[in-house]
């Protein structure tokens, strides 16, 4: 009856066999942001992947979901062009998904990868990039938090946010195969070169805004 109507029970715990290579499993998912009155954001939808072995992260936000697709498809491409070849990419059945796993495998594409949908809710099966949002998210609040971000401007900020925040968790260190390096490192044997200048986020700055004539006694930013 619909009374008794009930979930099928799946089990809190897997004992699936982790992931030997980079891109052998990949996790995909979207959020869109809900904007209160008075905020902000231009881009509400937020397409975060994490690969299985290493959970380095690739983020990108986007104005509509439907734009997600050709977008993602440019990422997979150039993570095939950096020598890393993706076996599998698993997301739940949503139609923006639906559009992505034809494109993947249309001829301006064609990529040899398995497309693996999740599920109607159940979210566990994909849990990798779930906690990975909602982790993030929260990471965010705690960013502005510390900066001093009128919560007005916060919206307008948070792709930005989201962005720093999966590529600083590649510079983690975490132990594969017995050997302890970052994340980033792990994935493509190398740190990137934006590492060596982080800057603290919210932190006040000065451009210049020095033009071919003005007054001696004026700033210069």
């Amino acid at each position: 009856t619909n009374a008794k109507a009930k979930q099928k029970n799946i089990p809190k715990e897997t004992k699936s066999e982790e992931p030997k290579t980079n891109g052998a499993l990949m996790h995909l998912d979207m959020m869109s942001v809900k904007v209160p009155s008075g905020a902000s954001l231009t881009r509400p939808n937020f397409r975060l992947i994490v690969d299985a072995r290493t959970r380095v992260e690739f983020f990108e936000a986007y104005s509509t979901k439907g734009e997600m697709p050709d977008s993602t498809c440019r990422t997979l491409k150039a993570i095939y062009d950096d020598g890393i070849e993706i076996k599998a990419l698993r997301m739940d059945n949503g139609g923006e998904n639906q559009t992505l796993a034809k494109m993947m495998k249309s001829k301006d594409w064609k990529f040899p990868l398995k497309v693996e949908f999740t599920p109607r809710a159940t979210p566990q099966f994909n849990s990798l990039v779930e906690t990975a949002f909602a982790y993030n998210t929260r990471r965010a609040v705690a960013l502005f938090v510390a900066a001093h971000v009128p919560k007005k401007w916060r919206y307008m900020m948070l792709p930005w946010a989201m962005m720093l925040i999966s590529d600083l968790k590649a510079l983690n260190p975490i132990c594969l195969d017995g050997i302890t390096k970052t994340r980033m490192e792990h994935w493509n044997g190398s740190i990137p070169k934006w590492a060596s200048n982080l800057r603290t986020f919210g932190e006040a700055g000065t451009v210049t805004t020095k033009s071919t004539v003005q007054a001696k006694l004026e700033d210069r930013g």
